[in-house]
């Protein structure tokens, strides 16, 4: 109930500024389908007869979801911990709700699962994406939902604890800018890499192959690769959340 609330809440302050919603909706709209047209000519040149030729669509509409998803939270990190700095959540803080929620929920930016959602729609609509591959076995496609949410909690540890390294050592780090220009590397497919810099990749930075991790999942199902990179992110987030709310439980007051 919580997390509608806020997710409610943060709907209602965006649609007071209804130009900067629909503005913000519009620019993700041709930025992604400026990306689509530059995916989409890219696959025309794979060769039809291969094995599952049109895999480079689905690998850009995983990067693409999974990366607005990673903004609606992003967003809502970003957003606490500025009102943090400015000495402006205490009274959050002494209230019933959990902390991890107000951190992804209180400030989240509703306008990027609406441009989600309208993408997914193109690549229904425009028939440029096979979804063959996501009716062939139920448990291998619900091994890429997995992939693609633990891609999504990746991101969400990277920037929690970049945020809170900022914030406990009084450093102005620009979060958001280190971890989009981390992520544009998203973008490669697992192909680009040598196999022990993929391995490397998933141990250190599992963001940037977590398109590459869900599309194994589909095709193949439950690989190493897979497991590796899943097991590794969820401990990796249960760790940083250990720290955070150590860090937290170290202050009797947060204020500016």
């Amino acid at each position: 109930m919580h997390i509608l609330s806020l997710i409610r809440n943060s709907v209602k302050e965006e649609a007071r500024y209804r130009v900067n919603f629909l503005g913000g909706i519009f620019a993700l709209l041709v930025l992604y389908s400026l990306q689509f047209v530059f995916f989409e000519v890219i696959n025309s040149f794979i060769v039809d007869d291969e094995v599952d030729a049109n895999w480079l669509m689905v690998f850009f509409m995983t990067y693409a979801v999974g990366g607005l998803i990673v903004n609606f939270f992003s967003s809502a990190v970003a957003g606490f911990f500025r009102q943090l700095t400015q000495g402006r959540v205490d009274t959050l803080l002494v209230r019933p709700i959990n902390l991890l929620v107000l951190i992804l929920f209180r400030w989240c930016q509703s306008y990027y699962l609406v441009v989600a959602l309208l993408l997914i729609t193109i690549c229904v609509v425009s028939n440029k994406v096979d979804f063959s591959p996501f009716f062939i076995s139920a448990f291998n496609t619900g091994l890429y939902f997995i992939a693609l949410l633990t891609g999504v909690v990746a991101s969400i540890t990277f920037i929690l604890a970049l945020s809170s390294f900022s914030f406990i050592t009084q450093r102005d780090l620009p979060v958001d800018y280190i971890h989009s220009s981390v992520f544009t590397f998203a973008l490669l497919p697992s192909n680009f890499y040598s196999k022990i810099l993929l391995y490397v990749l998933v141990a250190v930075l599992p963001m940037i192959v977590f398109a590459s991790v869900a599309l194994d999942a589909l095709y193949n199902g439950l690989t190493f690769f897979v497991l590796m990179f899943v097991i590794g992110v969820n401990c990796a987030f249960f760790i940083v959340v250990k720290i955070v709310y150590g860090f937290f439980n170290r202050f009797d007051s947060i204020g500016g």
